[in-house]
């Protein structure tokens, strides 16, 4: 049946090469939104928590005609953070600095990411040499250093970095541990080097401009309520007390963070569900429009061979589910091209697709992890849509084709 299927589709070249590129396209980009939804939203490594997390990255100040669109400051984020239903809270600062060591031929300028050793139990990182600065290190401000893969690279040449000490800014680092590479589509948790923010000689409790983002550790539904309603009544204190008016983005979701594509704007979740669905949908109807166009005209051209058939027997169930079975095959040959097509777009436009706003520097590499094309959701997602988009653009030209008298269809042409 397969063998006669093809036969029947090399007849008539044009309309064939016309369906499978139809339909290849519809599965490129079906499949190129669904895995881009999938890397900005689902719990992925290292991001594992992302639906377990609230995250305030930005904040208003105005006082008299002077407006501040800044990260929360450190004292400002205690605070926050010191509030009735966190299981814990991380901190996270960026910073440009110089960093050097005895085995480089000369600096090189990076991102350093300052955090606490809470960042550590959020994100699942892949640790290639030593550990995590620990909460003792941590506490005490220990002058210790997490680099990526590439970083250490850069820094020795490729022999084992640790226990060996760098330059940040003059200031000498030991290295405790090295993690594989980050591609920056996992922007809360790519870096390239991680210090504790208590060791950096710049840091000052009191200081207003040392900025901070955090991620608030809530598991529960519940928990993330109460975590909202506590950072509002803070704000409002916040209010009350001081020159300065307090306006607070978040705390948001994973998802909801995700989606603000400019840092000082709102989340607008509900538009964002909208558009997605909208996209989705067009991608999805436009293709099986075109497709049942060309299967009217190939099914009209066969109407003739279909009035044979009934004339020899055959039933108008077999008859569709012949018509159905090509279609099918079509449909299968354009997927695996769209397949194909969309990893060639999702590469080759990484970048474009996953930019969050501004990102730590020398972060140039927004690889796709591989886990997110093949994941379940998307595979499933691409087998329905070319099961549908065979069904609906066979199934009404096929009904109709079917419904003439034998008569009417040998005469169809004449």
């Amino acid at each position: 049946m397969i063998r006669q299927t093809l036969y029947i589709l090399k007849k008539d070249l044009f309309m064939t090469t016309a369906s499978v590129v139809g339909t290849a396209i519809a599965i490129m980009l079906v499949m190129t939104v669904m895995t881009a939804e999938i890397i900005k939203s689902a719990p992925m490594a290292p991001e594992i928590s992302r639906n377990d997390l609230l995250y305030v990255k930005q904040v208003i100040l105005r006082q008299n005609n002077s407006t501040m669109y800044v990260p929360p400051s450190y004292p400002l984020c205690k605070k926050l953070i010191d509030i009735e239903g966190v299981e814990f809270a991380s901190l996270t600062g960026n910073n440009y600095a110089n960093v050097q060591s005895d085995f480089a031929s000369e600096e090189i300028k990076l991102g350093v990411k300052t955090c606490d050793h809470h960042l550590w139990k959020i994100m699942s990182y892949d640790f290639l040499e030593g550990r995590p600065f620990s909460k003792e290190e941590f506490e005490a401000g220990a002058p210790c250093v997490v680099l990526s893969k590439h970083t250490a690279e850069q820094l020795f040449g490729g022999e084992p970095a640790l226990n060996k000490t760098v330059s940040i800014d003059d200031f000498d680092y030991t290295v405790v541990g090295v993690v594989k590479d980050v591609p920056s589509t996992f922007s809360h948790a790519a870096g390239k080097a991680w210090i504790p923010y208590k060791s950096d000689p710049n840091f000052d409790p009191e200081n207003e401009q040392a900025w901070f983002s955090i991620m608030y550790y809530v598991p529960t539904k519940k928990a993330k309520k109460k975590v909202v309603e506590e950072v509002q009544a803070v704000v409002q204190r916040y209010n009350a007390t001081s020159d300065w008016e307090l306006t607070l983005f978040g705390p948001y979701t994973h998802r909801e963070e995700a989606y603000r594509v400019l840092s000082s704007e709102p989340t607008h979740i509900a538009a964002a569900n909208w558009k997605l669905f909208l996209v989705l949908a067009l991608l999805f109807i436009i293709p099986a429009a075109n497709l049942s166009g060309f299967n009217n005209s190939r099914i009209k051209d066969r109407v003739e061979e279909i009035g044979i058939r009934q004339a020899y027997g055959a039933s108008r169930k077999s008859i569709i589910s012949k018509l159905l079975m090509e279609n099918l095959t079509l449909t299968f040959i354009g997927a695996l091209i769209g397949f194909a097509g969309s990893f060639f777009l999702l590469f080759r436009l990484s970048k474009l697709l996953y930019w969050n706003g501004p990102v730590i520097p020398n972060h140039v590499d927004y690889d796709i992890p591989l886990n997110a094309a093949f994941s379940p959701y998307v595979l499933v997602t691409v087998l329905l849509t070319c099961v549908l988009l065979s069904f609906l653009s066979t199934i009404i030209p096929a009904l109709s084709a079917t419904k003439q008298t034998i008569t009417e269809s040998l005469n169809q042409n004449r």
